[in-house]
């Protein structure tokens, strides 16, 4: 008698032992879930340091005013350039700043960047609006200039001094004015219209006239 109990009770101590089907799949099924979870959260925050790139510099005129930076094309390192410049001629009192980006090389054996990439904009008034614009590097010497094109009027702003190898030395200081066949250049050695251009860095630099003659000048 006390043997037929003994086997009687074993199949109920098993089942006590032995864990719930339904428990072990839901404690299966969290773990799952919570590295899931890690795991997306790993991915978003990488994506947001990327999107963070593209850094905008403060400025008084109210632009989008970024940081240049360069880019490698075919093998050649070429760099953004960005002025920011006065306009005080036929009766402006604005801030030009020009943006412009290389998109290819030209210029045969002494590849030089071409931008084709160009955006202007003006201030004036406490208001900005966008100007056409072109921008040119200057042959191998980079002797640079850029116009914008401005009521009828095309304003070109360049250099007025060349040092030695006839290379300018600084960012252009000098404005050349064209409407239908009226020309006036006033990038002569003697500057008749000055104007003031800094490259743009950040933090911004003021703008003001730093013009010289360039060491070398032969005037």
């Amino acid at each position: 008698m006390i043997r037929f109990v003994v086997l009687s009770l074993l199949p109920l101590v098993l089942a006590a032992c032995t864990p719930a089907e339904g428990e072990g799949e839901s404690e299966g099924e969290g773990e799952g879930e919570g590295e899931g979870e890690e795991g997306e959260g790993e991915g978003e925050g990488e994506e947001g340091e990327g999107e963070g790139e593209g850094e905008l510099i403060d400025n008084p005129y109210g632009f989008t005013m970024r940081v240049p930076g360069t880019h490698v094309i075919d093998g050649s390192n070429a760099r953004d350039v960005d002025y920011l410049c006065t306009l005080s001629i036929d009766g402006h009192d604005a801030v030009v700043y020009l943006r412009a980006t290389p998109t290819s090389l030209g210029g045969g054996f002494f590849p030089v960047p071409v931008y084709d990439e160009v955006d202007g904009f003006l201030w004036e008034a406490d208001q900005v609006t966008a100007v056409d614009a072109s921008y040119d590097y200057g042959g191998n010497h980079n002797n640079d200039f850029f116009t914008i094109t401005l009521g009828g009027v095309r304003y070109t702003w360049d250099h007025s001094s060349y040092g030695y190898g006839f290379r300018a030395c600084q960012p252009p200081d000098c404005l050349k004015r064209e409407e239908g066949s009226d020309f006036d250049d006033g990038c002569q050695p003697d500057r008749t219209m000055p104007e003031a251009c800094i490259e743009v860095s950040n933090p911004l630099p003021a703008l003001v006239d730093g013009f010289a003659v360039c060491a070398g000048d032969p005037g």
